[in-house]
């Protein structure tokens, strides 16, 4: 008979299992079941708002406005506004020198990035709003790829494809590649079934009567899409839609970043889930438990799994324990090398795993404490600094 130490080992090993290996092989099944839909040919370029969401970024502005302006989009059909949530630098005076070639600059009072998009959307002009970043550089023809799938009537959001870059020795940034090649295959199948579970802030688009004021705690571009399939619209990715950032510098900041994101994950969930319920939309709140909610618990589940293997020491569970004990120590190893400025070949993806569950509990301790997540605050842009405005010609930085 199982103990209850067993039964809380065996519950959390499947569920993590589950996440990571059987909800993609469950996503690969189903899309190899799917008939692949026809895409209609575009009659005309539809007419496009490009919301730049800033605050505090006069590092990198001005490259992400000449980024903006040098598109392979009509600019008769395409309006960039930068949308500044309380900038107290320079963001708004740069962006003010680029009136004359058309852009518009709303510098409103700080209220967070949401808060900011619920007045700037309604008086954008485009019928598709593209959200992008301050620091992400768009690909030349990425804004043309993205509004492409847009002629399929039932479309109603489109994911870009975000690469991001790094530095050789960030041992951070280099883990996340790891999970961020993870994430982007999860996306590639999900949109095979025309049900992409959220987006990316850095590119993507939706049609501007589908918006829906948004909460301020939460991610846009996790609610927006998830909002807009839970009633009946495809939302599906575009990996010809390339927009290019740089990678988290270091353990603190991807801490914070990270930790902010799980936070406004958990929140968004809750939002989200009672729309997803009202649609009836089994498949998308399949997606909604197994890939957002399942891994925001993570950091719960490995906790399960490592106390209960404590009191487990017997037959297989001795060897689970070492394993989990090997796992950890390499992490802190990597760790402990990395305050001694060292590191060895091979560690990055214990020590990312690691730092972003850690990430993700704080996550959680952030919403259950009740802290602030409705604004956000801007970390120094080194990285972003180096890539180019074109985004076509040679990269300072390694491709992740």
């Amino acid at each position: 008979m199982l103990t209850v130490n067993a039964i809380v080992f065996w519950t959390c090993l499947a569920l993590v299992v589950y996440m990571y290996a059987g909800y993609p092989l469950l996503l690969f099944a189903l899309g190899s079941l799917s008939r692949t839909r026809r895409r209609p040919a575009a009659s005309r370029l539809p007419r496009v708002s490009l919301i730049i969401s800033a605050y505090n970024e006069e590092d990198v502005i001005r490259e992400k406005l000449t980024n903006s302006l040098g598109l392979d989009y009509p600019s008769n059909r395409l309006e960039i506004i930068l949308a500044c949530d309380g900038c107290t630098d320079g963001t708004a005076a740069i962006g003010r020198e680029y009136a004359a070639q058309g852009v518009k600059v709303f510098d409103l009072p700080r209220r967070g990035k949401n808060g900011t998009l619920n007045e700037v959307v309604p008086q954008a002009r485009g019928e598709i709003i593209v959200f992008t970043d301050a620091n992400g550089k768009f690909q030349t023809d990425a804004l043309t790829a993205l509004v492409r799938p847009f002629a399929d009537r039932e479309v109603g959001s489109v994911c870009g494809e975000l690469i991001y870059l790094e530095a050789d020795d960030n041992v951070v940034a280099k883990g996340y590649n790891v999970y961020w090649r993870y994430d982007q295959q999860l996306k590639r199948m999900e949109s095979k079934l025309a049900c992409l579970l959220g987006a990316n802030g850095s590119i993507f688009a939706i049609r501007k009567a589908l918006y829906r004021p948004l909460d301020g705690a939460v991610s846009n571009d996790m609610v927006l899409p998830i909002q807009i399939a839970a009633r009946g619209y495809r939302v599906v990715y575009e990996p010809a839609a390339i927009s290019r950032e740089a990678g988290s510098k270091d353990a603190p900041e991807e801490l914070g970043r990270r930790s902010r994101i799980v936070g406004r994950g958990i929140l968004g969930v809750r939002l989200v889930l009672p729309d997803v319920l009202r649609g009836r939309r089994v498949l998308l709140l399949w997606e909604l438990l197994s890939r957002k909610l399942l891994r925001y618990c993570t950091p719960i589940l490995l906790g399960g799994l490592l106390i209960s293997n404590l009191f487990l020491t017997t037959g297989i569970y001795r060897w689970t324990l070492l394993a989990q004990g090997l796992f950890y120590g390499t992490a802190l190893l990597s760790f402990a090398l990395r305050r001694v400025g060292l590191r060895l070949p091979g560690l990055s993806l214990p020590h990312y795993f690691v730092l972003g569950n850690i990430a993700a509990a704080i996550g959680w301790w952030k919403v259950l404490s009740g802290r602030e997540l409705t604004k956000w605050e801007t970390v120094a842009r080194t990285y972003d600094a180096q890539i180019p405005a074109a985004s076509d010609g040679e990269l300072h930085l390694s491709r992740r």
